[in-house]
């Protein structure tokens, strides 16, 4: 089970999309809906979908949320528990930390209090 005080509240972002250095697909894709709110899942969705440079905003965003992510692992690093959207960002940047005990032991931990919330 999460612990849910150690869960962080749903971030977004606003940004505007008229970067001249983004592509025409990379602003059709972060104009997913009226509101430039970004999220999590919503900035992953754009940087796997994004061919060449990912636009300056959204890689950004998701370092500063990595950042965070490292930063409740580090301060916990045998018992904290990833939430689905930490696991994502983690996830996504994993190759950063293929030699970390942390990350693994944090992995491990993800998938275990998933299959045991999966199985109730």
């Amino acid at each position: 089970m999460f612990a849910s005080n150690t869960s962080p509240r749903a971030r977004t972002r606003q940004y505007s999309s008229s970067s001249s250095t983004a592509s025409m697909s990379q602003r059709d894709s972060m104009d997913l809906d009226n509101s430039g709110a970004l999220d999590i899942q919503r900035a992953l969705d754009i940087a796997r979908n994004t061919e060449g440079d990912l636009d300056h905003y959204v890689a950004k965003y998701l370092e500063e949320q990595l950042a965070e992510v490292w930063h409740r692992l580090e301060s916990r690093p045998n018992s904290y528990v990833l939430s689905k959207d930490e696991f994502a960002i983690f996830n996504y940047f994993v190759g950063r930390y293929h030699d970390s005990t942390v990350a693994e032991k944090a992995i491990a931990r993800f998938w275990s209090s998933y299959q045991d919330n999966a199985s109730s």
